[in-house]
């Protein structure tokens, strides 16, 4: 496979490496950030010499250009897993209880109420906390939420804990490395809405055309079960699943079949392709 074909790999497999490198090196945020602003410098400098043809010339400016890929992996892993809360922001989740959030993902129904992924902008008595935080709103709540709402909401945020036996699992880390390192509990009078935004038109388009889908198969007569693990398994739409069903396909250990797509079989098939 040559290289030279498909330019996008040049700075993907560098990126990723980037990436890859600094989740389990885990260095800090600045030292990441000098190295990728020292290595655009020394790219840029090297485009100073584009006029010079000579073979050495493109090889110093093809790995500059690489290590400018690598050094913005690190940046971006290292600004994601790195501590997000600071003592002065924690002070202010003791004081504030009022919150105007964002819901950011499609509300997941629960059992026991609804789990909405929603980014902080700010305190109702004024802020510096700018977080995700996974918030928990009681079943019986008359105000539905869903994906783009901006909302005032009654909680008192709390950071996730960290497990208090070794062997548990870290729930706290899994959170991590979603962006989210909040939590909180939303009664059901604690909720208002202020106003609806529509901050990624073509994720709200998908979430609707996967809403369509789904109502396609129950008006066919789908339910139960076979509801939830066709929509699982087509549609990604896995928050129908109940506990139970979930743990029997863990039991099984064929979890990953409710994650398989279309576009995951595709891929198989092209890389099968290629190889035979």
């Amino acid at each position: 496979m040559n290289l030279s074909n498909y330019p996008l790999f040049k700075i993907l497999i560098p990126y990723l490496f980037g990436i890859i490198f600094g989740y389990i090196c885990q260095f800090p945020a600045p030292f990441c950030q000098f190295c990728f602003f020292a290595a655009v410098a020394f790219w840029l400098f090297s485009l100073c010499f584009m006029h010079k043809s000579g073979h050495i010339w493109q090889t110093v400016k093809t790995i500059f250009l690489m290590i400018v890929f690598c050094s913005a992996g690190l940046s971006v892993i290292s600004w994601r897993m790195g501590p997000t809360l600071m003592r002065s922001e924690e002070a202010e989740l003791e004081r504030n209880r009022d919150w105007i959030v964002e819901v950011v993902e499609v509300p997941e129904p629960r059992a026991r109420g609804v789990r909405v992924t929603a980014q902080v902008w700010s305190g109702a008595r004024g802020s510096s906390v700018r977080e995700k935080v996974l918030l928990y709103i009681a079943p019986d709540s008359t105000l539905p939420c869903q994906y783009g709402d901006l909302l005032l909401v009654h909680s008192q945020l709390t950071p996730v804990e960290e497990p208090q036996n070794p062997d548990m699992f870290n729930y706290r880390e899994y959170l991590h490395k979603h962006g989210i390192s909040l939590t909180g509990y939303v009664a059901a009078d604690g909720m208002q809405l202020l106003a609806h935004r529509n901050p990624n038109p073509l994720k709200t388009f998908a979430q609707k055309a996967q809403g369509r889908l789904a109502d396609i198969f129950q008006q066919a007569g789908m339910s139960g079960r076979e509801y939830e693990i066709i929509t699982a398994i087509l549609l990604g739409a896995d928050n129908s699943l109940d506990a139970e069903l979930r743990k029997s396909y863990a039991a099984a250990g064929v979890s990953h079949i409710l994650c398989v797509s279309g576009m995951h079989v595709g891929i198989i098939f092209m890389i099968l392709n290629y190889l035979l």
